[in-house]
């Protein structure tokens, strides 16, 4: 993870990162209870699962995901580069 806009760079409003998820590997189920998340497909493929609902990702997808929401992402065959933006700051 590639820390893009900083919580310092918002006054704790808003940060985004850059993550790579690389090959068959994943991002288990978790939760952030008091911030929102937004991903944005840049590169690769995958699947993410949003309480139970599962979703392709590949280039140009995006995702909202609530506060509180469990969430997962899994990488495909070649990998998975995501813009994620919290609100507030993450970090």
């Amino acid at each position: 993870m590639k820390t893009m806009v900083s919580s310092a760079m918002t006054c704790g409003a808003l940060s985004q990162h850059l993550v790579r998820v690389e090959p068959g590997c994943a991002l288990e189920t978790h939760v952030h209870p008091t911030q929102c998340e937004l991903h944005f497909v840049l590169q690769g493929s995958g699947k993410a699962s949003l309480q139970e609902q599962k979703s392709d990702y590949r280039p140009g997808s995006l995702a909202t995901i609530p506060a509180g929401a469990a969430h997962a992402v899994r990488a495909g065959s070649d990998g998975l580069t995501l813009l994620a933006s919290f609100s507030p700051a993450q970090g």
